[in-house]
Order: structure tokens, then sequence, then C-alpha cells
């Protein structure tokens, strides 16, 4: 505990000698009853209400043997920080070091890999092991992660790790991994089962949940990331009372070696764990149904976190096979629920570029499919007739679509694109502008992502650009190209800086001002215009954290 102590001596001395009446360092080293009055104190005063306040709480609630309450505090502190005067690092070891006080060692390596990387000086003071458990440890388990996992060893890890500290048993089946998978797996701290594969998800899924103990399911895949961050607040949301269940918010990547865009959608792998609620369907299973059938009235909500899902990855879809396994289990399985399986089957058939195939896939599934699918549907049937140049139906499925959904700004995006190709320029820059006015739609609604940001500013600008308002083709162009989102904000620069250039009288002022305000070198953006700037104009500097003006001038 003496780097964290020292730590916490040079950032606020003054502040606490005048709370305990003392360094911290002998605070620590005080007897209970000193630590008992300070901590009164503290909570007294307004430094107690500040972030460092909060985390000297924390520590002194781990020195007087009340491990969970430490635990709880130094997450919600992670989350809630109103600012970064306390470095993750600090809260991390103080984490590590309640979670050796509750036997999760798991958790304490991995919070502790964290700190070695971000402050190695500290490396040679971690928490060697050696900590006897100074408070009750939690009898009830709150949370059971569940995962069914194959030949993971590579994603395991990063999948895992930010959920090590906040669930309390961590279920892993296995269907024949032939490499270090099962191994990694126990070093996790995971209960590992074998399992022999059935040929059916839902079969797997269930035979993790008839293990899992805790009151929560937490439903992981080995191709899921999740931040600390959001973790701890997935932790903090299992004290609400009167939901059966969450939707999680979702990124699905695709794109080859790295994402190139991504699809926000919603995911349901939250759950109380009750005997009735098992999954169900050989592939995209379901385990909403079996909840709504033995509980009509049950309620969910959306938690907001975020999920990063990585497996429509080329690389990923290449090594799982995921593209011919998941056709061979859903055309097995057609009678169980025609609509969503064909539905199913279509997005299959999208992500081959099969569009007729999927086209007459959709037009079965859009009659009887779960309402909540029902605007997926309709935007990719049109997405469809676009790339099958049916012009005509595709505006007039659009155009039926958009008053039933009208927050849902990727109709108007799409119908964007569409008046585009046909060169309708005006009307395709009024859709535009609904796209911004729209933003982001709400979570029910699975988007593409920049649909209401930088893809309709990006599109703005190319036609701008083609009309010759350069001005505003500038000002959309950059605004998309300074979003933090936008993937591919390098080759987009590089397809229009040239014609842009071109023709400014005064190049330098051109790209001067593509850069926002306050922007560094360091950033994409700014090593491409860099770049431009030797290309163009016959500049060279070495690419510094700088501002881009004084690489350029």
């Amino acid at each position: 505990m003496k780097p964290l102590i020292n730590a916490m001596q040079a950032v606020l001395p003054e502040a606490v000698s005048a709370i305990t009446g003392t360094d911290i360092e002998l605070l620590f080293s005080s007897s209970r009853r000193q630590r008992l009055v300070c901590r009164k104190n503290l909570s007294q005063h307004p430094v107690g209400d500040s972030d460092f306040g909060r985390l000297l709480t924390a520590m002194l609630d781990y020195s007087l043997g009340k491990a969970t309450g430490s635990r709880n505090a130094l997450e919600n502190l992670f989350v809630t920080r109103k600012q970064q005067i306390v470095p993750d690092a600090w809260i991390l070891y103080g984490l590590a070091l309640a979670h050796s006080s509750l036997g999760n060692t798991p958790a304490i390596k991995y919070y502790l890999k964290i700190v070695a990387e971000s402050l190695p000086e500290w490396n040679s003071k971690l928490w060697p092991g050696s900590h006897k458990p100074i408070g009750k440890t939690q009898k009830v388990k709150q949370l059971s992660l569940c995962m069914i996992v194959k030949n993971e060893e590579r994603r395991l890890s990063d999948a895992v790790g930010p959920l090590l500290g906040i669930c309390d048993q961590f279920v892993v089946v296995d269907t024949g991994s032939t490499d270090n998978t099962v191994e990694l797996a126990r070093s996790l701290g995971g209960e590992v089962y074998s399992f022999a594969w059935t040929g059916s998800f839902s079969d797997a899924r269930n035979f993790a949940l008839s293990k899992a103990t805790g009151r929560w399911i937490l439903i992981f895949d080995a191709d899921m990331q999740i931040s600390m961050r959001d973790g701890f607040v997935i932790k903090a949301w299992l004290k609400k009372s009167g939901i059966e269940g969450c939707f999680l918010p979702v990124l699905n990547y695709w794109g080859n070696e790295k994402p190139s865009a991504y699809i926000r959608d919603l995911i349901f792998i939250l759950f109380r764990n009750r005997l009735s609620y098992r999954y169900e369907g050989k592939v995209h299973e379901q385990v909403v149904p079996s909840i709504l059938r033995a509980n009509p009235q049950a309620h969910f909500e959306i938690c907001p976190v975020l999920i990063h899902h990585y497996g429509y990855l080329e690389p990923v879809k290449r090594e799982l096979n995921k593209g011919k396994r998941n056709l061979n289990l859903l055309a097995a399985e057609k009678e169980r629920n025609k609509e969503f399986v064909f539905y199913a089957l279509a997005i299959e058939a999208l992500q081959q570029n099969r569009f007729d195939d999927a086209l007459a896939l959709l037009c079965q599934a859009v009659t009887g499919a779960d309402i909540a699918c029902q605007p997926d549907i309709l935007a990719k049937t049109v997405e469809c007739l676009l790339h099958l140049g049916k012009y005509e139906e595709a505006e007039q499925e659009i155009l039926r679509a958009i008053p039933k959904y009208p927050l849902y700004t990727d109709l108007y995006f799409i119908l964007a694109q569409l008046l585009l190709i046909q060169n309708r320029l005006a009307e395709a820059e009024a859709a535009l502008h609904v796209c911004l006015q729209r933003g982001v739609p709400p979570g029910q609604y699975s988007s593409l992502d920049g649909s209401g940001t930088f893809r309709a500013h990006l599109l703005l600008g190319q036609l701008y650009l083609t009309t010759g308002l350069k001005s505003q083709a500038l000002a959309h162009l950059s605004t998309a190209l300074g979003d933090p989102s936008f993937p591919d904000s390098e080759a987009v620069l590089e397809q229009h800086l040239s014609s842009l250039v071109a023709a400014e009288k005064e190049p330098l002022n051109l790209i001067n001002r593509l850069v926002p305000a306050g922007h560094q070198a360091e950033d994409a953006l700014q090593k491409t215009l860099a770049r431009y700037a030797q290309k163009y104009l016959g500049y060279y500097r070495d690419v510094t954290p700088v501002n881009i003006a004084e690489i350029i001038t």
C-alpha cells in the first residue's frame, strides 16, 4: 500500500493534514480508533466529496477491514470521477488491494498488470500475494459470467479481463478446443466444463446456465470487448429493482484487418438467473421468448454501456468459418421461427453480397418477424434494391417506411444515397440535412455508424464539390474528417484534398482551415495534412505533437 500512500501524500498534503492532524503515511500506521475518527472528519469536510477525498476514504475503509465497501467505493469512483486528478492506476491499485482481501486472484493480477504498465516505478512494490484477507468475503454470488469457447486463446484475455473484478463466478463451457484456451480460462479463474458440440448454440448456452449460481447472468463471447468503466456500470445496474434483464448497445465492427465501420445494435446478454429462462435456436439463439413466456409482464431496460464486437471482421470470420457454419445451422431449423430464420439468412446473404438471395429472404421475413426487427428489415430491403439497381422500387419502399419510423436516421441516409446515384442533387442535399438534424438514431434501431453525423457531412462535402460550392464542401469535409469516430479519415482526405488544394488560391490557408483549433499533430488527420503540406507546398517538418501550423510554416 506504500506506493499509493506516497502518491496521495504528494497531491494534497496540506488538506489532509488539516483534516487528520497528520500526514497520510502516519495516518495509515495509526491506531484503528484514530483512523475511524479521521474517516468521520473526512466525511464531514468538503475535501471528502472530492475525487481525492473519495479515494482516501475508500483506502481508509480497506485499512479498517471493510474490503467490500472499499471495492464498491473505488468502482464507483472509477466511473464517476469529475476530473482526472486521480489516475486510473491509483484506483486500480486500491482495487487490487481490496480484492486481495476478497480472494479474487485473477482480478488482482489483471489490475496490477495495468498498474505496472502505467507506473513501472511501482512494479517492485506491488502486492506479492502475501496479504491475508481482512474482511468478510461475499457469500452470495451476484453475477455469473458465462461463456462458450473453442480455440479462443488469442482473444479470451482481452474479452474477460475488464470483467474479472465484477463477476463472482466465471463459467466457461469448452466445445473442443485444441489450443491453450482451457488452461488460459482456468488461469483467469474460470470454472471450465467440457461439452460435446451438438450443433446447437442454445444447448451449449443452457449447459453454461445450468452451472451458474449467481443471481444475474452475463453472457459474453471471446470476440467481444468492454471497457473497465462500463464493466463497473453493469455491476451498479444490477442493484436496480423491477427489471428482469437488460439490452446492451453493441458496435458490430466489419472490415478487413482493422475495423472500417460498424453497425450499432442492441443485444440481450444480461438477465436474472431463473430456471425457466433458457435459450432457443441452433444459431442466433434467443432467451427473451422464454422469459416472456414465464413472465409476460417482464420489464427490460437498456443498460448504458457499450459492447465492442469484432466477430464480423474478415480475419475472424475466416478463422472460425462463421458464414458456412451459420448457414448450415439456420437451414436445419426453418420450422422453429420461419420469419426470424429468413431474416437471419438474409443477413448472412448480405454479408456475402448475394443481394438477390437476401432480397427474397427479406420479403419472406417481413410479414411475421418480431416487431423489433421490422425497421432493420425495411432498411436492408431498400439496401438490396439499391445494389440491384431497382431505384424506383427502392424509393417507394423507403418513402413508405419513413412515416412509420421518422426517427430512424438511416432511412434518410439511404434515401440520400439513392438520390445521389440518380443525380437528384437538390433532393439528396435536403435528405442529408435531415440526417444531420436527426443525428444518431435511438438505441432500438440497428444503425450504420455516422449516418447522422460524419457520413452525412462527408456526402454533403462530396455533393458541394460536384456543384462547385467549395466553401460549403470544405466546411462539411473538415467536420467529417475531424470526427474521432471516422475510421477512414486519412483515405477520404487523400481522395478529396487534391481537388480542394488545386482550386485554392492560398493552399496553406486551406490546410490551416481544415484543422480544428487545438488539434495535435499525432492525430491521423494532422499527419495526413502534414504530408500534403510537404507534397503540395514544399514544406517538411517531423510530425511531432505540436499544432499543425508549426508543422507547415
